[in-house]
């Protein structure tokens, strides 16, 4: 009996290393899976990888082109992602901007952006509407959350005094339309809102009660 116990403990003092040194290599492990993709090494191993994600874009991008035939706006499919000391949470996204023409459009029409150096055009209710009907089914397929991120034209446009202005995306007011509320931040079941963007839940159902809320 006593030889049995002095087995038990040499066993168990030989064991315990080994499992610890076996939890240390998965943990890791787990860390190691997102850097070697470029993620956050805090990003769940799990999730969509950049090429995974970036496979899906000439899709997305296809979609936008056909939804939004006007000159106004420009649509451009892209990675979206948190950041976790890193990029995480990876998921498609599509960033939206004004077009060239409707930018110096719209700093013709208003002479005191100037003043500012800085002007925001919101995003009317139907073109957010065509982006999400195009852009839904995609992420849906890819079984990926779809955000839109409102974006500023690439370089600044100058005015008649020769000021330069640069002209930006707003979805302040059609957030809040969606959310029905004024804060910052929104979290719900089918979509989530936060200063400049707007997140889509894969869900189908997310779909129809986005659409519902701005049509």
């Amino acid at each position: 009996m006593m030889r049995q116990r002095r087995i038990g403990r040499v066993l168990r003092a030989v064991m315990a290393p080994a499992a610890a040194a076996v939890a240390t290599v998965a943990l890791a492990g787990c860390f190691m899976i997102p850097l070697a993709d470029g993620r956050s090494p805090f990003d769940d191993p799990f999730g969509p990888s950049f090429t995974e994600v970036r496979a899906q874009l000439p899709a997305l991008q296809e979609a936008l082109d056909e939804a939004l035939t006007g000159d106004d706006w420009a649509a451009q499919a892209v990675v979206a992602s948190d950041n976790c000391e890193g990029a995480c949470n990876l998921r498609l996204g599509i960033d939206l901007a004004p077009s060239s023409a409707s930018a110096e459009d719209a700093v013709a029409a208003a002479p005191d952006a100037a003043s500012s150096g800085w002007l925001d055009l919101a995003v009317p209710p139907e073109t957010l509407s065509a982006i999400l009907e195009a852009g839904a089914p995609v992420a849906a397929d890819a079984k990926r959350d779809l955000t839109v991120s409102a974006r500023c034209l690439g370089e600044a446009v100058t005015d008649a005094t020769g000021a330069e202005v640069t002209v930006c995306a707003d979805l302040t007011d059609i957030a809040q339309a969606i959310t029905g509320s004024d804060d910052d931040y929104f979290d719900g079941p089918f979509f989530s809102a936060a200063p400049d963007e707007i997140t889509l839940r894969t869900s189908t159902w997310a779909v129809d009660e986005i659409l519902s809320r701005i049509e």
